[in-house]
């Protein structure tokens, strides 16, 4: 399980937490016009995950619990 302030790649399952200093954010278009964005670029796979909130967390792991309820 990912920690506080870690992100788990949906593609590779690596787990990061987020750099905005990076060279990569620096040079985004989206990351200079809003000053941040909702994305973590992975270090591992360089997939561009989108950050939820804690609440879309916490909603998202209890859908997935009950779908898999439902399908017993």
């Amino acid at each position: 399980m990912a920690g506080i302030n870690k992100i788990k790649c949906a593609v590779c399952g690596f787990e990061f937490e987020p750099d905005y200093d990076s060279p990569v954010c620096e040079k985004c278009p989206v990351f200079e016009l809003k000053k941040g964005c909702n994305f973590a670029k992975c270090p591992n796979c360089g997939y561009d995950n989108i950050m939820m909130k804690d609440y879309e967390n916490l909603f998202l792991k209890l859908w997935n619990k009950i779908k898999k309820i439902l399908k017993k």
